[in-house]
Order: structure tokens, then sequence, then C-alpha cells
């Protein structure tokens, strides 16, 4: 009776079910793959120093990268900004056009600036000139204003340190 028991009691182990891993030690490898990725992106990030990324006016995420190169970019970042966005009424918005006068935000004004103009009579690139003469007597820095048909939206640069 006893030698039945112990018969029944041993246990046999395939080669073949040893090798096999359950799904808690995949779920396991995959996160400790993923853990490593992220880990090595962030110390690429500490190593390079920092990293810069632009917001949209609603806050929405646009970029993001390191000084002087871009990692990812949104979609919805090149949509130009149109007058009706800027609180225009429609029928105001369509008796403007050409080229539309565009002044980027700098450490004195935190919000772009833009002078749409008439069809009729577009003053933009006159009052550039003017513009850019003045910024020279005053040795003003910083972002230049320009004329363009396809005014950005406006962006919030942000910088961070990896610590």
């Amino acid at each position: 009776m006893n030698s039945q028991i112990k018969e029944k009691g041993e246990r046999h182990e395939s080669p073949a079910l040893s090798d096999w891993t359950t799904p808690i030690e995949t779920a396991n490898n995959i996160l400790r793959m993923r853990s490593s990725l992220a880990f090595a992106i962030s110390a690429s990030l500490l190593c390079v120093g920092c990293f810069q990324f632009t917001q949209g006016p609603q806050g929405n995420l646009q970029s993001v990268g390191v000084p002087g190169a871009t990692i990812w970019k949104s979609a919805d970042a090149s949509k130009p900004i149109t007058p009706e966005q800027l609180g225009y009424s429609p029928e105001e918005a369509a008796k403007l056009g050409g080229p539309v006068l565009v002044e980027p935000a700098d450490s004195s004004t935190p919000q772009w600036r833009y002078r749409f103009y008439y069809a009729s009579n577009n003053q933009c690139a006159a009052d550039l000139t003017k513009m850019l003469a003045a910024r020279a007597q005053q040795n003003i820095t910083g972002p230049a204003p320009y004329c363009t048909m396809t005014p950005p939206q406006p962006s919030l640069q942000g910088h961070g340190l990896l610590f």
C-alpha cells in the first residue's frame, strides 16, 4: 500500500514544460523592458542636459525635443490662425486679406500679436519696415516681427532640466 502512495506522490517534470513562461513572468519581462527603455530615454535626456516643449494657446502639447532638435511634433501645430479665432466676426473677417504682420512673443511681451489688414489696403510690408527700423534704433533683440500669408498659432515654450 505504501509503495502505491509513493508512486502516486512522485512528480516527473517534462523538460519542454519547464521552458515555458507563465503569463505573469511574460508581463514582468515586458514591464522590465519598458522600464529599461524609459530609463534609457531619461538618461539620454539627462546627458543632453535639458529638454524643451511648446504648447498651444489652449495648453495642448505641440512639440517636444532637446535644444536644436525636435523629437515629436503635433499634427495640429501647423494650422494657421484665422481672424475668427482672434475675435473678428465672420463679416469683418471676409474683408481681410493679404499678408498678416506677426509679432512673436518675447521677454517684454508674453503674447503673440497679429495685425490683419483689409484686402483693399494691405500695409504689412510698410509697417514691417517701420517696426524693423525702430527695433534697430532701440537695439531690441528677440524674435523679429514678420509678414506672412499663414500666421502660426501662438505657442508657449518651456524648458526643463532633468536631475
